[in-house]
């Protein structure tokens, strides 16, 4: 066994450090996005295929207990990038396909949707979600909400 000698400042980094993970309820899942476009359209036309790259997002896990045990235990504050990058293909003859970056709003409270899963194997994010897009009304495409498949009590 080895001893490790600290100076006062470096034990109360460390201490610092060991109290603020030991708090922070901060998780991470890499996410591969099913991307629902169903009548959405591309520079006026159908969309053929959308190809989303894997992005990683970070949430937050709750518990809520009391004397007698754990009452519930919540999932929520969904963070991740601030843009995504899609491979849209129109449904046209020559099909060029075409790089759109779109923001993410996650601070906006209806952005981010939540489904809870039948199977629970244990708490947190399943790693595919749903990325449904749509048209405002000049006929651009953005991200209409993100969903997320949820594993809480």
């Amino acid at each position: 066994m080895k001893k490790i000698i600290l100076t006062e400042n470096q034990l109360q980094k460390v201490e610092s450090q060991i109290i603020k993970e030991s708090s922070d309820y901060k998780f991470e899942e890499t996410v591969k996005f099913d991307v629902d476009y169903y009548g959405v359209k591309f520079k006026g036309q159908d969309i053929d295929w959308v190809v989303a790259p894997e992005v990683n997002i970070t949430f937050n896990i709750d518990l809520d207990y009391r004397r007698y045990g754990i009452k519930s235990v919540s999932v929520y504050n969904f963070r991740g990038p601030d843009s995504i990058e899609l491979e849209i293909t129109p449904q046209t003859e020559d099909g060029e396909e075409e790089t759109v970056v779109l923001p993410l709003r996650w601070d906006d409270s209806d952005f981010t949707q939540t489904e809870e899963s039948d199977h629970i194997s244990y708490i947190g994010v399943d790693n595919d979600a749903v990325l449904k897009l749509a048209n405002d009304a000049n006929g651009n495409i953005f991200v209409e909400f993100v969903s997320f498949n949820i594993k809480e009590i």
